[in-house]
């Protein structure tokens, strides 16, 4: 049996490897242990750990982080948290490996621990681009710690083999979050509204807007010019989520409850849906509004349009639903507004490759994996 650990530290994680993990968890030649740390264990951002346990996961490892302060120095520090934390879990565990998906940095100090205490890392999600987002750098610096790596779409498996990543150790399987969307069986509108207290409105969006974290300074007023289009706009709800905890969330939370109290008819805030009422509410409303890459990766497959606001996302692979626009009031204004004019017939998402947690099964159970230690370097 091989024992994989598996490193999460925030919602959009946990949503996008769940499937994965719940197909590790039903083959009997695996023995995933998860490693949860970061908002999972924060009452401030939903305690979402316990959406862990509403999937059935009981055995949880967690790596508690402070979060009294949003500063870059603080994000710092909570790296050098998870250095610590993990260290001597990985001592008392001994995995075969570890797993990990995207580009956070506290993901980063995962794959650092694990790399230095020779313990090989599988990356998910890795080869993708998001210039104007820190996770970019943090993304390629995961990639060349790690070992095997299990790409979303072909552009991002080619920009690993081009990283110098050994080409039969990079195997494109899709964005594993996309089968929450094949799998889950969503919620009717009227059990949303009534567990969610939600008004509905002509046109409804659903809304997630983090933090710039290359520019903090800039986000809460983007944030503010994104909340002056949709106030403009009549008979409009808006469904919205906190934001991850990077540098500046303080901020758009403290401004998204400010527009939740002044607004209460329109505007319906949550910490976190959950993976169930997310998608369900993504299937419901005419548009996804915000920069999380669950606009760009999952609202295709879904067949919602996306506005998506800023540089955060840029670079990435996208469908033709998606809109780029800047963080402008009058911009945002009419993009969403044409959105609402503009039919959407058959959308081509680049992420969805099918049957993702089974093609990562079936590629781990033919890894050597200790043979993945030593890494070689492809020149092509």
């Amino acid at each position: 049996m091989k024992r994989i650990t598996c490193f999460t530290a925030t919602r959009a994680e946990y949503s996008l490897l769940r499937n994965t993990l719940l197909a590790l968890t039903a083959d009997k030649d695996f023995e995933p242990l998860l490693l949860v740390s970061g908002t999972h264990l924060r009452p401030e951002f939903g305690f979402t750990l316990q959406e862990l346990g509403d999937d059935g996961f009981r055995d949880f490892h967690p790596v508690p982080l402070d979060y009294s302060s949003d500063s870059a120095a603080a994000n710092a520090g909570r790296s050098a948290a998870v250095l610590n934390g993990l260290a001597p879990l990985f001592t008392e565990l001994r995995p075969d490996a570890l797993m990990v998906i995207g580009d956070r940095y506290e993901t980063l100090a995962a794959a650092q621990c694990a790399c230095l205490m020779n313990i090989p890392v599988l990356h998910l999600h890795g080869g993708e681009l998001s210039f104007g987002s820190q996770d970019n750098q943090f993304r390629h610096a995961i990639s060349k710690l790690s070992h095997l790596h299990f790409p979303a779409t072909a552009a991002a498996r080619e920009r690993l083999i081009r990283m110098g990543e050994a080409p039969d150790r990079v195997f494109l399987t899709g964005a594993p979050g996309i089968e929450n969307i094949h799998q889950q069986a969503l919620m009717p509108l009227d059990e949303l509204q009534a567990q969610l207290n939600l008004n509905w409105h002509t046109h409804n969006v659903l809304l997630t807007y983090h933090p710039d974290s290359m520019n903090p300074d800039n986000s809460l007023r983007e944030f503010m010019a994104l909340r002056q289009a949709l106030d403009e706009i009549p008979q409009l709800g808006v469904i919205a989520t906190y934001p991850n905890a990077d540098a500046g969330h303080r901020g758009i939370i403290a401004a998204l409850n400010d527009w939740q109290a002044e607004r209460p008819e329109h505007v319906s805030l949550h910490q976190s849906l959950g993976v169930c009422r997310y998608l369900s509410l993504m299937h419901e409303v005419d548009l996804v509004i915000g920069n999380s890459s669950s606009g760009i990766i999952e609202a295709p497959s879904m067949g919602t349009p996306t506005i998506n606001i800023g540089d955060r996302q840029k670079g990435r692979d996208r469908a033709a639903s998606v809109v780029d626009v800047p963080a402008t009031a009058a911009v945002i204004r009419e993009a969403v507004t044409q959105a609402f004019a503009t039919p959407h017939g058959d959308i081509r998402n680049p992420y969805d490759q099918g049957a993702t947690s089974q093609k990562i099964l079936a590629i781990l159970k033919q890894t050597d994996f200790p043979a993945l230690k030593e890494k070689t370097y492809y020149d092509a």
